[in-house]
C-alpha cells in the first residue's frame, strides 16, 4: 500500500510539472530555432527608429518568417534599440524584440523578448563581425552548458518609409536570461545578492580563461557588465554567463578600443582578468580548453559563412592563445603570474 501511495504522489508530481510547463506555452526562441540559420523580414519605420535610437521607446513592427514545418508565419511584434556603444557608434543599433502574449496556432508563449545582433554599418565587412560574434557565442556553448543559446538569421529589413531598408544580411538572436536560468535549473541575481565577489569557482576561472581566449576586457563582474550572474537552485554559488563580444580581438570590430585600464595597444591583445586559484586547480581549467581545441579550431574552418579572412584572423587568434597554454613560460607569464590583479 504505501509503495502503490508513493507512486501516486511521484505521477501526480510529474503531472503538475508537465501542466506548469504547458500553461507557460513555447518560448519566442524555441518557436524561431533551427539547425542553420532563419530567414526573417522585418518591417517598421526604420528611418524613424534611427533617428530616435537614443530613446527607450518601443515602435510597433511587422516580423515574418516560416515556422519549423515550413508554414508562413507573420505576427506584430514591438522592437526598440537596446545597448550602449553600438547605439552610438551604429548606423544601425542593435534591437529588442517584444512578441504578444499569444500567437494563433500556438497558443500562450513564455519568455518572449530576446535580443538581436545585426549589422552595425551596411558592408560586407561588418556582416563579418556579426558572424565572428555570433561564433564567439558558439565557442562557449561548447565549453560550458552555462551559457546563452543563440540563433542565427539572415533578415531583411523593410522600412515603411522608403523603399528599402536599412541593410540586410545576417544577424543572431539571443535567448532570454531568465529562460537561460531556468533551462540550467537557476535563477538570475542581481550583483547586490552576492556581494562585491563572485566566489572563485572552476566555473568562473573557465568563464575568465574563455575571455581570455578572445582577447576581451569588456566585462566587469561585480556591476554584471556584459554578462549575467545566475544560481542554481541546488547550489547557493553564483555562476556568471558572458555576452556582447564586438569589443574582443577575436572579433576585432574597427570601432573596438582596448580597455584603458590595462597596459594594452590594441585590442587583439590580451589580458588576463581571472582570480587566482592553486596552480593545480587552474591546470584542471585549461585541461578544458586543452581537450577541446580540435573542436574549437574545426569550429572555426568550418563554419559556413566566413569569408577566407574570417576564417584565417579566427583560427589564427585561438592558436595564439593555445600557443599561450601549452607553454609552461608563457602560461606562467599570461595568465599564472596575472591573476588576481584586477577587482571582481
Amino acid at each position: 500500500m504505501k509503495t502503490i501511495i508513493t507512486f501516486l504522489a511521484a505521477f501526480i508530481l510529474f503531472i503538475l510539472k508537465i501542466t506548469a510547463q504547458n500553461a507557460k506555452g513555447i518560448s519566442v526562441f524555441e518557436m524561431l530555432a533551427r539547425q542553420d540559420y532563419l530567414e526573417i523580414t522585418l518591417e517598421s519605420d526604420f528611418k524613424g527608429l534611427i533617428k530616435a535610437k537614443n530613446k527607450d521607446d518601443y515602435q510597433p513592427a511587422v516580423i515574418n518568417f516560416k515556422d519549423a514545418a515550413g508554414n508562413p508565419m507573420s505576427m506584430e511584434i514591438q522592437i526598440k534599440p537596446r545597448g550602449k556603444m553600438r547605439r552610438r557608434v551604429c548606423n544601425m543599433p542593435p534591437l529588442k524584440l517584444k512578441f504578444p502574449k499569444e500567437i494563433k496556432g500556438s497558443g500562450e508563449i513564455s519568455y518572449r523578448t530576446l535580443e538581436m545582433v545585426e549589422i552595425c554599418r551596411n558592408t560586407k565587412d561588418y556582416e563579418q563581425f556579426v558572424l565572428r560574434e555570433y561564433v564567439a557565442y558558439k565557442l562557449y556553448n561548447l565549453l560550458s552548458n552555462n551559457s546563452f543559446r543563440i540563433q542565427l538569421v539572415k533578415i531583411d529589413f523593410v522600412d515603411k518609409g522608403s523603399k528599402r531598408g536599412p541593410m540586410d544580411g545576417f544577424g543572431f538572436l539571443i535567448e532570454n536570461n531568465n529562460e537561460m536560468a531556468e533551462r540550467l535549473n537557476g535563477k538570475i541575481i542581481e550583483p547586490e545578492s552576492i556581494g562585491r565577489k563572485v566566489p572563485t569557482t572552476q566555473e568562473k576561472e573557465l568563464f575568465c580563461l574563455f575571455q581570455f581566449m578572445i582577447g576581451n576586457t569588456d566585462w566587469y563582474v561585480t556591476t554584471t557588465h556584459n554578462l549575467d550572474i545566475f544560481t542554481k537552485r541546488d547550489s547557493i554559488l553564483p555562476i556568471p554567463v558572458p555576452y556582447d563580444f564586438d569589443y574582443s580581438g577575436f572579433v576585432n570590430t574597427p570601432y573596438a578600443v582596448p580597455n584603458d585600464h590595462f597596459p594594452l595597444t590594441y585590442v587583439t591583445e590580451r589580458f588576463y582578468m581571472g582570480p587566482c586559484r592553486s596552480e593545480a586547480e587552474t591546470m584542471e581549467t585549461i585541461q578544458i580548453f586543452l581537450d577541446k581545441k580540435a573542436q574549437l579550431i574545426q569550429y572555426c574552418k568550418e563554419f559556413p559563412y566566413f569569408t577566407k579572412s574570417s576564417r584565417k584572423h579566427t583560427v589564427n587568434y585561438l592558436e595564439t592563445f593555445y600557443d599561450i597554454i601549452e607553454s609552461k613560460g608563457a602560461l606562467k607569464q599570461s595568465i599564472l603570474n596575472n591573476c588576481d590583479q584586477w577587482t571582481h
